[in-house]
């Protein structure tokens, strides 16, 4: 693991200097695997197989965090209902970008009807399939921040599995 770390250029570090599984690359490019070198791409490949992990630990924690969540008081404690709701949520995001699942957001044109004062910017969020079908979105979001978003995001992904779960059922 450290002669992959070595190889990144001393470390798997983002801009803003914490660790990054999503966008790796080479600080010198010198030192970036060329041709047949099968021991660099070996320690290349051992590297990617422990990232998955870490990233879908990474997204857990976050939707643990962020995002809302229920709980089965029968069957489930609050903070076990919690961590499923933040395991499908994780899931679903992953599985959202493996199938080509897009999202776009844009200015809601219904007046805001929420509680309390208006936000400076409303918001609707479309989810499309690979090739641009529409598959579901969710409207009147007001002033979502960044972690919002892929909250967001994330629960879209889960309807639109959902969904498509039901009509793979039905067709059979």
């Amino acid at each position: 693991m450290r002669e992959a770390k070595n190889l990144l250029g001393g470390g798997l570090t983002n801009q803003s200097g914490t660790h990054s599984v999503g966008h790796v690359g080479f600080a010198d490019m010198s030192r970036a695997p060329r041709g047949k070198d099968t021991e660099t791409l070996k320690t290349l490949a051992e590297l990617i197989r422990h990232m998955a992990p870490q990233r879908r630990d990474n997204a857990i924690r976050f939707f643990y965090r962020e995002a809302p969540y229920s709980w089965t008081p029968a069957r489930e404690t609050e903070q076990a209902g919690r961590w499923r709701g933040a395991r499908a949520l994780a899931d679903a995001e992953a599985w959202a970008a493996s199938v080509g699942l897009t999202f776009t957001w844009d200015w809601d044109p219904e007046p805001w009807d929420g509680d309390g004062p208006a936000p400076q910017e409303v918001l609707g969020c479309v989810a499309r399939w690979r090739d641009g079908a529409y598959a579901t979105s969710l409207w009147g979001i007001g002033d979502p921040s960044d972690a919002y978003r892929r909250v967001v995001e994330a629960e879209l992904a889960h309807e639109a599995r959902a969904e498509m779960r039901a009509r793979l059922e039905q067709a059979r």
